[in-house]
């Protein structure tokens, strides 16, 4: 909490510093006639704004702060993971808004909904600060879905510094971290700038079908960044699996990565 109110204050202070030397350089006071009188005129003092709180949001909303336009909230729960993907899966906009994990967080094996989906991805921004987030259990036995921490992405989503242990089953584009990354908005075809750092899985992941990987199931072409990243997971399914990611697609950059574990295809048919 102290961390992140430093960082805010830190940002409000330059902005507020940037601010004032932008006026001294581009406003210039006139000069007073001599024996004009002079009014001393008080700045106004900036109100105060209080981010508004949703009707119905979920606990985390009550760490929110805004700084520099985005929305910042604390993630210090597993109850906050799972409020995080009900909110996602609603259809609630992510973009523009800011995850901090506070510590590490163990899910206790208790049934996990990824975090987005294919029609509501998560577009957010989503630090990990190095933290682990352990016994992770997903079984998505939908296949028209993705699986992973995430489930599905895209936007100008941005991941850095998630650690992640457990299990994913699903019948396809399934990962460790994310199951599905969506490159390039369907409807528009604008494409996206996903950027994925630092981040690690370590488990199981198992598939029915296809685009299977140990740290993500899938990519469609786009702008997408994946670095410094590892993946030590038992991958198993029937075609397009890889013990890093199932399936890559064009303009996609993988730089800097380990993948160990096993892959195995075999013919799972059941969840």
């Amino acid at each position: 909490m102290k961390k992140i109110q430093t960082v805010i204050l830190l940002c409000l202070l330059l902005a507020s510093l940037c601010a004032c030397e932008s006026r001294q350089l581009n406003q210039q006071d006139p000069q007073p006639v001599v024996g004009e009188s002079v009014e001393s005129v008080q700045p106004e003092e900036p109100e105060e704004t209080q981010p508004s709180i949703p009707e119905n949001a979920p606990a985390f909303y009550q760490t929110m702060q805004e700084v520099q336009g985005k929305q910042v909230f604390e993630l210090s729960t597993a109850q906050d993971l799972f409020d995080l993907s009900d909110w996602v899966a609603q259809g609630n906009e992510t973009e523009n808004m800011v995850f901090v994990l506070q510590n590490d967080i163990d899910l206790e094996n208790e049934p996990f909904t990824p975090i987005g989906t294919i029609d509501h991805p998560f577009r957010g921004t989503f630090l990990g600060q190095g933290y682990a987030v352990s016994d992770l259990n997903v079984t998505e036995e939908r296949c028209n879905e993705a699986a992973g921490l995430f489930g599905s992405i895209g936007g100008k989503a941005f991941l850095e510094g998630v650690n992640i242990s457990g299990t994913v089953t699903a019948c396809q584009k399934a990962g460790g971290l994310v199951g599905f990354v969506e490159g390039a908005d369907t409807e528009s075809n604008v494409p996206a700038d996903i950027v994925i750092r630092h981040c690690s899985f370590s488990g199981t992941v198992y598939g029915i079908v296809s685009e299977i990987g140990g740290l993500i199931g899938a990519s469609t072409p786009g702008n997408v960044s994946i670095s410094g990243c590892t993946a030590d997971a038992d991958v198993y399914g029937q075609e397009l699996l890889g013990g890093f990611i199932g399936c890559l697609g064009d303009q996609t950059i993988v730089e800097n990565c380990i993948s160990l574990g096993t892959v195995i295809a075999d013919s799972r048919e059941t969840l």
